[in-house]
């Protein structure tokens, strides 16, 4: 065998695949995946394949790629490859941002917190969204000024609007200030000043400064948590805490008294007659604090001074005279009541009185009196002469006695108003001695009743003589307390009959009588 053959072969080479980098994206933020890849090329012959590794993607261009290499396979028509490696990285640190608290909230449920942020990493400048616990927007800056108290959220997001990354704080406040009472005293006398008042205080930032105004808008502040010497009255107390900005609620209080102690007069009964020392206060006290005690005064003496164990317990001061009382009470506490000054008053006095015209006068006489007296509404008359009198004004009264005598006339005033008790008595003797009486009947028999003919007459001297029927005189008597006893000179005793008599006699006013008459002797 060894044939030949010869031929020509052209071989041709192709120029080399080159990949043109037409435009890459890094990735804007950290862990992102806005990169971009895209490629053409010359070279080789086309059209051209591709592929990336690790995305698998067979077209010139890739995009939302990570920051990592990615390989690129290009194959020409030919089948020659040519491959690429092209790194990705990311354009900015991790955003990271972290809140602090600048300034808590002062006040319990003020608005004056800060919040401040501190971010890093991504691409300034930053904008920011600050939420609160109800997703309202409460600030765009990059710190929160004056906040309330709560849970806050800052949103951060970069110039390349990666994030956003976020970050949560909580803005205390300052806790409430709450008053507590302790304790009140109240006053024990009424208008008194030593009531007192403890409250203890917590929340808000010590020191306090506490302030407390009464119902007259007078306010008393003071560091102290006692307030001492306080009148009674209705007050409000409120504290302000060392900021001088936080006030806590008011509260309302009372320092209380009692009341003034009253002198109840319930009932004053007069004197029932002039001077008669039979008045009456009826008392009972009321508010302060029982027992009570008190004292009356009469004409700068004490006439009274006792205890009362009780409000409203009524008792009687009795047997007072005319005049004004000073009553004053203290109670428990020593508390004095205000001086109470009663008067008892007496009614007018009754003076009865009457002066007379006549009181002296002869046989058959009449008496006249003028009734002066004062105080009186009736009048009531007894002349002794069993003759009585009632009038009602003071007129002039007028009696007849026609019996010879000394008479008891007998006067008493009355008030109907004040009755019996209270009447006044006058009277006076009048002597009727001018005249006589002639008892022209007699029996002398020794029984102790009218056993002697007598003149029962007022006499400055008399002479008496006895006749019997004949003329004869048989006895005679010349003392004016003497008379005939029925006898004759010789003591004998005389008949029973009608006899005869003769009268001479002087009166005390010197009146000069002759008188004749018959008297009958009975055995």
């Amino acid at each position: 065998y060894g044939c030949l053959d010869s031929a020509t072969i052209d071989i041709i080479e192709y120029d080399e695949i080159i990949i043109n980098y037409d435009s890459i994206k890094h990735v804007s933020c950290y862990n992102g995946n806005d990169g971009y890849i895209s490629v053409s090329n010359s070279g080789g012959v086309s059209p051209y394949s591709y592929f990336w590794i690790p995305t698998n993607e067979t077209t010139n261009q890739i995009s939302d790629l990570y920051a990592l290499p990615y390989i690129i396979e290009v194959t020409d028509l030919v089948n020659c490859v040519v491959v690429d490696t092209i790194d990705l990285y990311e354009l900015t640190e991790p955003l990271q941002t972290i809140s602090s608290v600048i300034n808590i909230v002062s006040c319990f449920e003020g608005d004056d917190g800060n919040l401040s942020n501190f971010t890093i990493g991504g691409m300034p400048p930053y904008d920011y969204v600050w939420i609160n616990e109800n997703s309202d927007t409460v600030s765009t800056d990059e710190d929160a000024i004056g906040i309330p108290a709560g849970t806050y959220t800052v949103f951060v997001s970069d110039s390349y609007n990666c994030g956003p990354a976020f970050d949560s704080i909580i803005l205390n406040s300052n806790s409430e200030i709450e008053i507590e009472i302790v304790n009140i005293i109240d006053n024990i006398c009424f208008r008194g000043d030593l009531g007192e008042l403890t409250i203890d205080v917590s929340g808000g930032v010590p020191h306090y400064f506490i302030s407390l105004l009464d119902e007259d808008d007078n306010t008393t502040t003071s560091w102290s948590t006692t307030f001492p010497n306080l009148p009674s009255s209705t007050y409000m107390v409120w504290v302000t805490d060392t900021t001088n900005k936080c006030v806590s609620d008011t509260i309302n209080l009372e320092i209380r008294e009692p009341g003034r102690i009253q002198i109840l007069n319930n009932n004053i009964e007069n004197l029932s007659c002039y001077m008669s020392e039979d008045g009456v206060i009826n008392l009972s006290f009321l508010s302060g604090t029982p027992p009570y005690n008190y004292v009356v005064e009469y004409d700068n003496m004490i006439i009274a001074q006792s205890q009362v164990n009780d409000s409203f317990m009524p008792f009687d001061l009795e047997d007072l005279s005319v005049g004004e009382y000073y009553i004053s009470v203290t109670d428990f506490n020593s508390c004095p009541s205000v001086d109470t000054v009663l008067s008892v008053s007496e009614p007018d006095e009754i003076v009865a009185d009457f002066e007379t015209l006549s009181d002296f006068g002869r046989k058959t006489f009449f008496f006249e009196a003028e009734n002066t007296s004062v105080g009186g509404q009736m009048y009531y008359w007894d002349f002794g002469n069993d003759s009585t009198l009632i009038t009602s004004s003071q007129e002039i009264i007028k009696m007849q006695f026609t019996n010879q005598g000394e008479y008891n006339v007998f006067m008493i005033a009355h008030d109907t108003a004040l009755g019996h008790q209270c009447n006044d008595t006058t009277d006076m003797t009048v002597i009727q001695i001018e005249g006589y009486d002639v008892y022209n009947v007699f029996t002398p028999n020794n029984d102790g009743k009218n056993d002697v003919f007598y003149f029962n007459d007022w006499m400055l001297s008399i002479y008496v003589e006895i006749f019997n029927r004949w003329g004869e005189r048989i006895y005679h008597w010349n003392n004016v307390n003497s008379g005939w006893d029925g006898k004759s000179y010789s003591g004998r005793h005389v008949e029973e009959g009608v006899y005869f008599y003769r009268l001479e006699a002087t009166g005390e006013d010197g009146t000069l009588f002759e008188e004749k008459g018959s008297i009958t002797l009975i055995r």
